[in-house]
């Protein structure tokens, strides 16, 4: 579809869901593209980098002296936004200081243009045109004009770049008035978004934001070793019953993470590549470019695997079978993999799971070797 097509199509929809004809025609001329925000679009560094390159390149210190002497400047209103919200202050300004350089780079692009240009590509139509009705009702209520209206290549807005729509819902004012989170004093910005905090969940004094890192791999051996402990049955007893199940619920388990789109695979051109939906990991990380469904591959060799050794295999044979074939497996679909994968800096530039898999392989191998000088005796 052209973005002709698709503006004709959405001022359409746009009047049946009440959109005035007056405010139609004030916001058309603005419905054009925005070549910027096509292109920011395809090349977020929140998608591309590691959480450590982020924040490296994010958090300088001249960001965090700019903080400290904007929590000096504002005092007033980080003391409103405690009393009011039981915000931590500084949560508050790290976000104004992320999201704008603390107001220095709030965006000079037309709002509606930028909403049109990704509502347009179709990649995440549903959720800009809902922000482009948002913007569409702040120029109703008189709020800003649409040539007044500007922010970023997404359309965010302010000193905290409140999207549209979340103007609307969770935007208040730091002095009992009509909120502007676009003037120079960032007071009703830095309320608003306390406010928006609030409103998603925010419970002061409980900690966030914490650094955890359980692989389902790790998470499932753990699971494994406290079911033995509360059954009272011996480690190896167990897993001699149970790998045929754990591998069909492992199964299951990638089935879900396909569903999703996240532990996907990386970008191909052969004909097993899957184009995930625009909303999924995979899209976000590598727009719509179909990927390996590595979810599938690994999928079917725990299939595989959970047969063997259910029908295949005697049950004093099981744990080494599953080790070092699952190992073997996992070690090169890794190779597959699209999403960040972390590294461990011992054999780079292999990821943690490689790593646990290497060592799968080991431990069966021992009990293979095991196994076989018991039974020459």
């Amino acid at each position: 579809m052209t973005f002709e097509s698709w503006k004709s199509d959405f001022l359409s929809r746009a009047a049946a869901y009440g959109v005035s004809p007056a405010i139609l025609t004030e916001v058309s001329p603005y419905l054009t593209t925005a070549q910027n925000s096509a292109q920011a679009d395809m090349r977020q560094p929140e998608a591309r980098k590691t959480l450590q390159s982020y924040i490296e390149l994010t958090v300088s210190p001249a960001r965090i002296a700019q903080g400290q002497a904007a929590l000096q400047k504002h005092v007033e209103v980080f003391d409103q936004i405690e009393a009011d919200y039981q915000v931590d202050r500084h949560v508050v300004a790290a976000i104004w200081g992320l999201e704008s350089n603390y107001g220095s780079i709030r965006g000079d692009v037309p709002v509606i243009s930028a909403l049109a240009t990704l509502a347009a590509q179709g990649r995440r139509a549903a959720l800009f045109e809902a922000q482009l009705l948002a913007a569409f009702e702040i120029v109703t209520r008189g709020i800003k004009s649409p040539d007044q209206m500007l922010g970023s290549w997404a359309g965010a807005m302010g000193h905290t770049q409140f999207m549209p729509k979340s103007y609307i819902d969770f935007a208040v004012s730091a002095r009992n008035g009509r909120p502007d989170i676009w003037a120079e004093d960032p007071a009703d910005a830095l309320v608003s978004t306390a406010h928006f905090l609030v409103c998603h969940g925010w419970v002061a004094d409980v900690p966030w934001g914490t650094a955890a890192a359980m692989p389902g791999l790790i998470g499932g051996t753990a699971i494994l070793f406290v079911a033995a402990k509360a059954f009272h049955v011996p480690l190896r007893q167990y897993l001699e019953l149970t790998i045929p199940y754990l591998c069909y619920m492992h199964a299951w388990g990638r089935l879900g993470c396909f569903m999703a789109g996240c532990c996907h695979g990386a970008p191909t051109d052969s004909f097993l590549g899957v184009q995930f939906p625009a909303d999924s990991p995979a899209c976000q990380l590598h727009d719509v470019q179909p990927v390996h469904p590595t979810q599938l591959y690994e999928m079917g060799l725990l299939i595989v695997l959970g047969l063997t050794t259910q029908f295949k295999v005697p049950p004093l044979h099981r744990i080494w079978i599953y080790l070092i074939i699952y190992g073997t497996g996992r070690f090169f679909i890794e190779y597959l993999r699209g999403d960040n994968r972390g590294a461990i800096s011992l054999i780079p530039p292999l990821s943690p799971s490689q790593h646990l898999a290497i060592l799968f392989v080991i431990a069966g191998g021992c009990l293979a070797i095991r196994h076989l000088r018991l039974a020459k005796r």
